[in-house]
C-alpha cells in the first residue's frame, strides 16, 4: 500500500465527506472507538461532542486519541490513520 505524503493526507481528508473512526482511552485504560463526522479547519481536525459524553470525559483524562478515516468508495486502497496527541482544546456552552 502507498504511504501518503503529509500533502496527500490533507487533501484526502479535506475531500469529500468521509467518516472517522475516533478512539480514545477510558480512565482505566480501555479504548473507547465511536463514529464521528470532522472538518478540516486549515491544518487543525475539528470535530464536536457533548460536555457530557465519554468521549469527552475520556478527553480531559487523557487528551491522546486516534482517528482512522475510510474512503467509502475505495476500501481496499485507501485510508489515513491518525495518531493526534495534545492540541485537544473546547469550550463548554
Amino acid at each position: 500500500m502507498h504511504r501518503m505524503t503529509d500533502e496527500e493526507a490533507w487533501r484526502f481528508l479535506r475531500e469529500g465527506n468521509r467518516p472517522a473512526v475516533f478512539s480514545s482511552l477510558r480512565a482505566d485504560g480501555r479504548p473507547h472507538a465511536v463514529p464521528t463526522w470532522y472538518a478540516v479547519d486549515g491544518d487543525e481536525l475539528l470535530f464536536t461532542t457533548w460536555h457530557t459524553t465519554v468521549k469527552a470525559a475520556n478527553l480531559r483524562i487523557d487528551p491522546r486519541v486516534a482517528m482512522v478515516v475510510q474512503d467509502l468508495l475505495n476500501t481496499l486502497n485507501h485510508g489515513v490513520k491518525l495518531s493526534l496527541v495534545n492540541n485537544v482544546s473546547g469550550t463548554q456552552s
